[in-house]
């Protein structure tokens, strides 16, 4: 059996005896991932701990070195290939599967929400029990003697700071009931590890004086009072002044002997009075000293696999520095429906989370949904200051009052607050803290640009994951349910479907339940039923359910205005794989720059990609949706969209060309109504425009032929077949 103890010094223990985990930087890793509690630890996280400046190229090596030292450590016969029981490889890192009956720090949380339960169901005797049980398990200060630095020693600080937290809470229970002694020795003993704490020195002047030590609690204000001007040249905040003015005026209330505690369960619970937060009304507010911490945050996804860059990189943007603050306060993460923006910041948030120890909040914004109406931030303010502990009777209605009250709420507190499928930067404005201590990481499929400019927002726009990643995905989802033979035995189906599926993670996310619920179904006759189906997207309806791919596209098509939804429509019948504003403008008879600017639109819906700048593109699965589309929608309307991109492209080539070979003259001209033409500035734009297109041409002159157009099947093979474009020089504005 074996026990890790990370409250006080670092311990491991096999059937009570202590075992030798090895030099130091084995010991910090372990303690990293004892810290992490059963959460990922991610590799540049721990060599952060290992090296706070550069690590060195072996890095990676190193850390793996040790990891399979300590796997043996714990497990003795293990062979230097197997993973054991005890230390699990995850998505770029390591995770220690212990449960509260195997680390003391979960134990502590355990028995912490205990207490806390029992606080608020009135039953005072069982909150003391599991306070008492938690203090003696805590022996000290996280790791204590290690002495970990740099930027992550936070999460040992940050455990630290949740066990003050414990402490503070505690008290304040304890003196609401009448009973400061049984707080005192903890409270002391706290004071003394934290001699510059506020916050802890009020409670502990409340707590003497209730117990009749009115003159040490005097003597002990004093005491910090001098030591904050000598030593940081301030004078007491506004809460120990008012426990000072309390205990000198005899405000407080003489603590009930500890033997009458259980005479005391119908007590009702006490309030901790905080600092007043205007309103709009001018309210002040009161907040229970036994609310709970929040941890909203969604369970992370089992499963997740790849992403390791992107992960690499949030963390590092999240995990705080040596001043408590992280890199960037707000990261915002978009990309198209179904790129897997939610799992990865669900992981992400658990990831760092244990960074921010006054708890996590977490809302759905609904901002892409069956809801065509977001919801109103003023109601995810009252969830969030209800779940920090203040009455929802009495809150302010005014958004700004909620807003100002939610960010005094948080000053100084280290919150992580997770907001998913936010619709513009307006619906989150409204919902970020005002200090940078606590962080916030934003899901959304259009790029938050004015939260960027405003708030210095970290933007990342969440791509397709790469082919390795994909089949780690697929193959992750599958081989849960159906066990990893299946997978092995089939590799080829598996990488059609991840073909078939685009190597979107909505849609391996689709095929892999469908896989799971018919586990006799063998993989190439999935990747049969999604090849052969009338209409790709029949084969990502979930079983016996509404929704889908389709639905999911839809709460973007849905939210666009009528012209750019009108384009969307009209794009499978733009040849080629990528669009300009030019080619738009002809496909839909209106002005490049009307053109640019829905194609923008549906660039902020999340409907189409900008690789390039000027240049844009779709998934394959949207194109399918967009043709079901155009099929239903607009049986009167394609025929002269076609006529018009046709003629654009085949005017664009002859325009090119007679600019390279030096014609001069207007060019050639347009015999089809609302065809935009190209514009080249250069011959090297010419040529640019050219190599751009040659697909595009090639795709253009299949389609006049199998359609019979003669004409327009000969001029564009002539084009095709002219000779090559000379080599006209560099020009990084050459493409229109």
């Amino acid at each position: 059996m074996i026990q890790f103890e990370l409250m006080g010094p670092l311990r491991v223990l096999r059937d009570g005896a202590e075992v030798d985990v090895g030099p130091r930087q084995r010991q910090l890793i372990l303690a990293m991932l004892m810290a992490r509690a059963g959460q990922p630890s991610v590799l540049a996280e721990i060599e952060s701990l290992l090296w706070p400046g550069d690590a060195p190229s072996t890095a990676a090596n190193v850390v793996q070195h040790h990891i399979s030292r300590l796997r043996r450590v714990l497990e003795p016969g293990l062979s230097a290939r197997e993973p054991g029981r005890w230390i699990a490889r995850t998505t770029g890192g390591y995770r220690l599967a212990v449960t509260a009956a195997d680390l003391d720090l979960l134990k502590i949380r355990e028995l912490r929400a205990r207490g806390l339960d029992a606080m608020r169901t009135g039953r005072n005797g069982d909150a003391v029990d599991a306070y008492k049980h938690a203090r003696s398990i805590w022996k000290g200060p996280c790791a204590s003697g290690l002495e970990p630095y740099g930027p992550g020693a936070l999460l040992f600080a940050a455990i630290d700071s949740e066990m003050t937290e414990m402490v503070s809470e505690f008290s304040a229970f304890a003196l609401g009931i009448g009973a400061a002694a049984i707080a005192e020795p903890v409270l002391r003993q706290s004071t003394q590890r934290h001699p510059l704490d506020e916050s802890l020195r009020a409670q502990l002047l409340l707590v003497l004086a209730a117990t009749g030590k009115q003159a040490e609690a005097l003597a002990s204000y004093h005491e910090l009072r001098q030591r904050l001007r000598e030593e940081l040249g301030i004078d007491p905040g506004p809460r120990l002044q008012r426990a000072f003015e309390n205990v000198l005026h005899q405000k407080v209330q003489t603590s009930t002997p500890e033997k009458e505690l259980t005479a005391a369960a119908d007590t009702p619970d006490a309030v901790l009075e905080t600092p007043s937060q205007e309103s709009g009304a001018g309210a002040k507010r009161a907040m229970s000293p036994t609310a709970p911490r929040p941890a909203q945050l969604p369970p992370a996804l089992p499963q997740f696999t790849g992403r390791q860059d992107e992960m690499a990189h949030l963390v590092g943007q999240l995990i705080r520095n040596s001043t408590g603050v992280p890199r960037s306060p707000i990261v915002c993460l978009d990309g198209m429906p179904g790129c897997g923006k939610t799992a990865l910041a669900v992981n992400l948030a658990h990831t760092v989370a244990a960074s921010y120890p006054d708890g996590q909040l977490y809302a759905d914004l609904q901002g892409f949904g069956p809801a065509r109406a977001p919801i109103d931030p003023a109601d995810v303010l009252r969830g969030f200051l209800y779940a920090l502990g203040f009455d929802g009777r009495d809150l302010p209605e005014r958004l700004t009052d909620l807003s100002a009250l939610f960010r005094s709420a948080l000053a100084g507190k280290s919150v992580l607050i997770l907001l998913d499928n936010a619709r513009d930067s307006d619906q989150v404005s409204d919902l970020l803290p005002g200090t940078p201590q606590s962080a916030v990481i934003v899901t959304g499929r259009t790029r938050l640009l004015h939260l960027s400019a405003t708030r210095g927002t970290a933007l990342t726009t969440l791509s397709l994951p790469s082919n390795a990643e994909s089949h780690d995905m697929l193959a992750a989802m599958l081989g849960h349910q159906l066990g990893s033979d299946r997978i092995d035995n089939e590799p080829k189906a598996l990488e059609e479907i991840i073909d078939l599926c685009g190597r979107l993670p909505a849609a391996m996310a689709i095929i892999g339940a469908r896989a799971a619920s018919h586990p006799f179904f063998a993989l190439a006759d999935i990747a049969a039923d999604l090849r052969t189906a009338p209409h790709i997207l029949d084969g990502f309806q979930p079983d016996g359910q509404r929704g889908g791919l389709r639905a999911l596209f839809a709460w973007s098509y849905q939210l666009v205005d009528i012209e750019s939804a009108r384009l969307f429509r009209l794009l499978p019948e733009h040849p080629g794989r990528e669009f300009t504003a030019p080619s738009a403008a002809s496909l839909t008879g209106v002005a490049p720059r009307a053109a640019r600017e829905l194609l923008t639109d549906l660039t902020r819906a999340g409907l189409l990609m900008e690789p390039r700048p000027g240049r844009y593109s779709w998934h394959s699965l949207l194109a399918a949706y967009a043709a079901e589309l155009n099929e239903t929608e607009l049986e009167t309307d394609r025929g002269s969209a076609r006529r018009r991109i046709q003629s654009h492209f085949y005017l664009a080539a002859l325009r090119a060309l007679q600019m390279i070979r030096g014609v001069s003259g207007p060019g050639a001209q347009p015999h089809v109504k609302g065809v935009a033409l190209e514009e080249f500035a250069t011959p090297q734009a010419a040529a640019a425009w050219l190599k751009a297109e040659q697909l595009t041409l090639g795709e253009l002159l299949g389609l006049a032929r199998r359609d019979g157009d003669a004409d327009l099947a000969d001029g564009l093979a002539e084009i095709l077949s002219a000779p090559p474009v000379p080599n006209l020089g560099a020009n990084p504005d050459a493409a229109s």
